[in-house]
């Protein structure tokens, strides 16, 4: 007992005091770490035998040493730690990238239903002026006054595209949590 770490000799202690009566098993740390100054692990094992009146004979014990298992476990459980973290991370920067993305989206997708709407009136006008003085400017300025409505239209769906995708990222990231 007086080479058990001192974390596990109490454990140590009670599990041997048991293992008279009933298998036992116990992992539990050296106190001399290894040449590498990395802990030394061990699993217990015992296995008692009873006379034909119940009373313990013998003990068998096995002892293992299964430093490289927890050594491989802790590994596993920080790159576990690890990867949550990582995980954390990118949801957190999804969602401020996300959020960051729909204020100007937002933006955007106003002022070109605000550019339509203007656009769209300005071409009434020279509708109703052009009927009175028809010219070769006029068609000019229709055919700009459409592509330039064309154009509004297309970055409104864009927009419109880029905030639904920005919305469904945010749902799924919810979601997710």
């Amino acid at each position: 007992m007086a080479s058990v770490h001192d974390d596990d000799a109490l454990a140590a202690s009670e599990t041997f005091k048991r293992s008279m009566y009933e298998p036992t098993m116990l992992e539990f740390r050296w106190k001399r770490p290894t040449a590498e100054g990395l802990e030394r692990w061990c699993i217990s094992l015992s296995s008692p035998e009873f006379d034909s009146e119940g009373n313990p004979v013998s003990i068998t014990f096995s002892l293992s040493d299964i430093s490289d298992r927890k050594r491989l476990e802790e590994l596993l459980r920080k790159e576990a730690s690890d990867a949550h973290e990582r995980k954390r991370q990118q949801e957190y920067f999804i969602d401020m990238t996300s959020h960051e993305m729909r204020n100007p989206l937002g933006a955007i997708m106003h002022s070109a239903d605000l550019l339509n709407s203007i656009a769209s009136g300005f071409h009434e006008d020279l509708t109703e002026l052009a009927a009175k003085t028809p010219n070769e400017l006029f068609k000019k300025i229709f055919i700009d006054i459409d592509e330039f409505i064309e154009t509004i239209k297309i970055i409104g769906l864009c927009s419109g595209h880029m905030k639904g995708l920005t919305d469904d990222i945010l749902t799924l990231s919810k979601l997710g949590k």
